[in-house]
């Protein structure tokens, strides 16, 4: 139809799952005096993701447009991202956005104002909002599958189902690298060193970065502050009673130092995985180490170095040694310290950093924002495209991950109880004021000072992107809440924060403002830790993923055998591989689904599927958000430069909007 210069109606149908519908619509139109329009029927067949447009005849051009009130003719759901009134002409302020972004039917007709995003104490038709918020509950359920266990979706709604076309993608992806391994186990050379490790890779598996350095220890002291686990490292001001380093084992180390001048200085850092020890787990004769590693400033490079690591707590009660290797030590026997140390990272990272703290913690507060925020909230707005396709992500992570026999069962030390455990060991202790804040958490852990601690990629590229984030979610809150009092008056944010720390909802600990927010600082504090966390935050420990785990003595989730005891063995590259690596079939299935986690699954971030902000100086926000994303892709890329290994992670524009992988 040619609507150009006349009035129209476009009417733009959800790009989700089984959106579309053959429908009737009537639409009335209310004008600021409440004068009502006739009541206009139009019928078509309203497919996902396209855009119908049709005439409006009689349209009253002299008064404003106030709402609309939208009833469809049959009793088949259909899900309406906008409606658009196009008075006619070219000017774009003749256009009036209704977004809808929500189910309707025969028994749940819509009343949309334009722009519709307001406060519920602002709007006129609250009754309706609360109904649609009931309805919301019915259809975003939460259950607890397993106590101790963060909560999920207990059925998807269709809408956050994944695009058929996204989903097909993935699984063309996994069906040819699957074939593709298949080739490489044909064709793989006996390992017996460490050059060979290069026939373990070809078509869809290229060399991962790591192949070059995965052996010196600058690129272990990089993989504290640009790898997997970048929240570990922390400065080290005493020496833990049970790690049993002193002036005679490492002083030789210290740059002419004492481990006392060290500390005061500012010059050590260490981790400890003391949440390892002890973990109960299905053993099936493999050895989980629970280390702790010491690491040094280095006085010429200023990297990051270990100096010693201690692969368990404590003594064994057999008797068997736990020494402290040290970075002089016979250089095999150095080398299987930090491959065993680097096992226990790589279960916690797979685990924690990234299955529990950014999926699972991600779900369920992702459910929790359909539950109690209605879809006219502005706080519903600035959130959901972070939340795009986390809840079908983490259906698949339970059916096809966490299942016996799956990835986490087959492919690393934990297994699958050892999984659990350690979740819910974890969840018990994790704060989001402590860990989801980055400035305090960076802060609390002593890495915040770039003059004490200078190379680290993760704080250094972040850290600018977390203020960014904050800036833009500081711009949004403030538009709608002009002060506290307002805060406080709106039932569904409210409502919202009571969730978060609601035992049978997400029950997290440190949510600032403890359930409930009186100050504006604390809605702004947990909307941009979410926000960061599901996009930037996601990446730094998912992108990664293969050119860490793709090499399994670089970061290896599984590991054969025991973990050295004494200096006599390993003595030599094959003696490494015989004695620690894990069949092939295990190798080459962490390599397939490294090579899937490290896709981008969704728009890059600032860049939304959908708009959702459409008041002018909410829309300058989001330019404004934009606009600072291509400025610090500037700073990164001149950072990187300056950088010996290179971390491209956190380039705004490889970041997604969402955890969608």
């Amino acid at each position: 139809n040619n609507t150009r210069d006349k009035a129209s109606l476009r009417v733009i149908t959800g790009d989700v799952k089984h959106a579309g519908s053959l429908n009737s619509i009537y639409l009335t139109i209310i004008y600021e005096n409440k004068l009502r329009s006739e009541k206009y029927k139009f019928s078509g067949l309203f497919l996902a993701g396209e855009i119908d447009v049709f005439p409006l005849n009689n349209l009253n051009t002299s008064c404003e447009i106030h709402k609309i009130i939208v009833e469809v003719n049959y009793d088949v759901d259909w899900f309406v991202e906008r409606f658009e009134i196009c008075r006619g002409g070219s000017d774009p302020k003749r256009v009036h956005v209704f977004p809808a972004m929500r189910w309707v039917n025969k028994n749940r007709p819509l009343k949309i104002r334009e722009y519709d995003c307001l406060l519920p104490q602002d709007d006129d038709d609250i009754d309706e909002r609360v109904e649609n918020l009931i309805y919301q509950k019915s259809r975003y359920e939460l259950e607890e599958s397993i106590v101790g266990i963060p909560r999920h979706i207990k059925d998807i709604p269709v809408e956050q189902q994944y695009f058929t076309s996204y989903l097909m993608g993935i699984m063309k992806e996994k069906g040819e690298l699957m074939i593709q391994s298949k080739a490489i186990a044909m064709n793989a050379q006996k390992l017996v060193k460490f050059k060979v490790l290069e026939s373990l890779y070809g078509f869809g598996f290229p060399i991962p970065y790591s192949l070059a350095h995965w052996d010196s220890d600058k690129w272990f002291g990089n993989q504290r502050c640009a790898g997997l686990n970048p929240h570990l490292i922390h400065r080290c001001k005493e020496i833990p009673e049970n790690f049993k380093v002193n002036n005679d084992l490492v002083g030789h180390l210290l740059d002419g130092h004492t481990l006392e001048e060290a500390m005061a200085k500012g010059l050590l850092y260490m981790t400890n995985l003391s949440i390892l020890d002890g973990l109960e787990r299905d053993e099936r004769g493999l050895t989980l180490c629970s280390p702790m590693a010491l690491f040094k400033i280095d006085a010429v490079s200023h990297c990051l170095l270990p100096i010693a690591i201690q692969l368990f707590q404590n003594d064994h009660e057999d008797g068997t040694p736990n020494p402290v290797f040290v970075a002089t030590d016979p250089v095999h026997v150095w080398l299987a310290a930090k491959i065993w140390y680097n096992n226990s990272e790589a279960n916690i990272h797979q685990v924690l950093t990234h299955l529990a703290l950014t999926h699972m913690v991600g779900e369920v507060l992702s459910v929790v924002t359909y539950r109690h925020l209605s879809s006219s909230h502005p706080i519903y707005r600035l959130l959901v495209p972070h939340y795009m396709f986390v809840m079908p992500t983490g259906v698949r992570g339970r059916v096809g991950i966490l299942t016996p026999g799956n990835w986490i069962d087959m492919a690393f030390q934990v297994g699958l109880t050892g999984h659990r455990n350690l979740v819910k060991k974890f969840i018990k202790e994790w704060r989001f004021d402590e860990n989801w804040v980055l400035p305090k958490d960076l802060e609390q852990r002593g890495v915040d000072d770039k003059e004490v601690f200078p190379k680290y990629p993760f704080r250094d590229d972040g850290l600018p992107i977390y203020r960014i984030i904050e800036d833009y979610v500081r711009d949004i809150v403030n538009l709608y809440y002009c002060d506290n009092e307002r805060l406080e008056n709106d039932q569904e944010i409210q409502a919202w924060a009571a969730s978060l720390t609601d035992p049978n909802e997400c029950n997290l600990k440190g949510i600032p403002g403890n359930g409930k927010f009186t100050d504006k600082q604390q809605l702004i504090d947990v909307a941009t830790g979410i926000i960061f966390y599901a996009s930037a935050g996601h990446a730094a420990i998912n992108l990664p993923q293969y050119n860490e785990y793709a090499l399994n003595l670089n970061f290896a989730s599984l590991l054969v055998g025991k973990p050295p005891s004494t200096m006599e063995e390993p003595n030599s590259e094959e003696q490494i591989l015989s004695m620690y690596m894990p069949p092939l079939k295990v190798i080459l299935l962490n390599n397939i689904v490294a090579k899937i986690l490290s896709m981008r699954g969704t728009n890059v971030l600032g860049k939304f599927e959908v708009q959702y902000f459409f008041h002018k100086e909410a829309v300058d926000a989001v330019s404004r958000f934009r606009e600072k994303l291509r400025d610090v892709e500037i700073l990164i890329k001149k950072q990187n430069e300056d950088r010996e290994f290179d971390y491209s992670y956190l380039l705004p524009s490889n970041l997604p909007n969402s955890t969608a992988v």
